[in-house]
């Protein structure tokens, strides 16, 4: 193992990775309290009493 080699820098959305989750999960909280129509729809959608988004 040569250990002189350098690491590839990360890219930017790898450094930010945990910022990106945050947001996302913010935005979808967001989402779903100011327009929950379309995602109770989604959460309702079953194929043989199998959730689908669960199941995806």
């Amino acid at each position: 193992m040569d250990f002189d080699e350098a690491k590839p820098a990360r890219n930017l959305f790898e450094r930010c990775l945990t910022l990106w989750v945050g947001l996302c999960i913010i935005a979808g909280i967001g989402l779903g309290h100011f327009i929950p129509e379309p995602f109770q729809m989604i959460g309702r959608a079953e194929f043989a009493k199998v959730n689908i988004p669960v199941a995806i």
